[in-house]
């Protein structure tokens, strides 16, 4: 947040400074010690001038983009049409063994197991189903609370919280995805300048940005004019961690900007154009680490999942077309806690720098330890 200039009349003063202002003001001939009638009438006025100065630079700072927070900022947003994204619940999929024939219900809980630094994180069923005659039946969840703390691991959801007789076992064979956090205040910052200084059309490229990011999920959006012909347009979409958008979310834009796809002019996109969403693939970046050495008060296996997760987080931050340098990699193993020190990593099996192309997502593969 940038640092507002402050007029003079604004600039701050302590009460006294305020005090000795408006006592000079007056004659030398009148007796303005501290006790007398003018002293006690004035002190008292200092600590409130005081406060009202600084009431009017918040106000003041709540009244330009660049400087206002929180719901300001949303009042601010609304002003260009624009809202903050809103907190997404992460979805995925668990496996419940147990009896034939139990019926599992809609809004069952499970969860992962919590630890000394992670607390359990609680998913429920979005279906009725039950378990099949071979005993186990696969079912859709949803986190219990919208954010990025939904995203777990494959296998981590291990607990019933539920009370269901005829269940033995809970398992995720895949992670869930799709959970994000409420947008930054930084993120809509950005974006309410970037909507001010874009030039007003029907159906412009910074429109198509527009219309897909009012679409709670979606991060950046790349626009490929004419890219199948006369009055065509294709988006390239991300979510908001710079990965693949999943496909309901695709679905969503689609729908939301031209839900026929032949020119009818239905969705936010203008008659005659034909818009194609689509997502990035993939690319997939496997990290070899030789010799990585712990220090003396961390375990090998805790260290490895301290670099696990630094690295996902590195790889979630890469622009689009961004370079994957090795030593950007080795800087994040390095910074992740209880690293000590390891060799020469190889990324793909190259001691090489990978070029990603501008509709290439990276995500991290397999991480291996020689």
């Amino acid at each position: 947040m940038n640092e507002l200039p402050l007029p003079s009349f604004l600039e701050e003063e302590s009460e006294e400074e305020i005090l000795q202002r408006m006592l000079d003001a007056m004659g030398n001939d009148l007796d303005k010690s501290e006790g007398t009638f003018i002293w006690d009438t004035m002190a008292p006025l200092s600590p409130e001038l005081a406060k009202t100065a600084e009431w009017c630079r918040q106000v003041l700072q709540r009244g330009f983009v660049s400087t206002t927070f929180g719901v300001y900022l949303d009042h601010k947003a609304s002003e260009r049409g624009l809202t903050r994204q809103d907190a997404v619940k992460a979805t995925g999929e668990t496996k419940l063994s147990g009896e034939p024939g139990t019926i599992i219900p809609a809004g069952t809980r499970v969860a992962t197991p919590a630890d000394n630094i992670t607390p359990s994180i609680e998913f429920e069923t979005t279906e009725e189903l039950s378990i099949d005659t071979d005993g186990e039946v696969n079912i859709g969840i949803q986190a219990v609370n919208a954010g990025r703390s939904g995203n777990v691991k494959p296998y981590s959801i291990s607990i019933l919280v539920t009370n269901l007789d005829g269940v033995t076992a809970v398992q995720n064979s895949t992670g869930t995805s799709g959970g994000f956090d409420i947008e930054s205040d930084e993120s809509l910052r950005k974006r309410i300048l970037e909507d001010n200084q874009k030039a007003d059309g029907a159906g412009n490229i910074s429109d198509y940005v527009t219309w897909a990011q009012q679409i709670a999920s979606v991060g950046t959006v790349l626009v490929d004019s004419l890219w199948d012909g006369a009055n065509t347009v294709r988006l390239i979409i991300f979510d908001r961690n710079n990965n693949p958008a999943s496909p309901e979310v695709v679905q969503e834009v689609q729908t939301h900007i031209d839900p026929t796809q032949d020119g009818a002019g239905l969705g936010e996109a203008p008659i005659g154009a034909i818009v194609t969403v689509v997502t990035v693939d993939p690319f997939v970046v496997d990290v070899n680490i030789p010799a990585l050495q712990p220090t003396d008060n961390y375990s090998l296996s805790q260290v490895k999942g301290n670099v696990e997760e630094a690295l996902d987080q590195h790889f979630n931050q890469l622009d689009p077309g961004a370079v994957i340098r090795v030593k950007g990699v080795a800087a994040a193993i390095i910074q992740a806690e209880g690293v000590l020190d390891f060799g020469d990593i190889t990324l793909n099996g190259s001691l090489e720098n990978i070029t990603l192309s501008r509709t290439d997502s990276a995500s991290l593969g397999s991480v291996s330890y020689t």
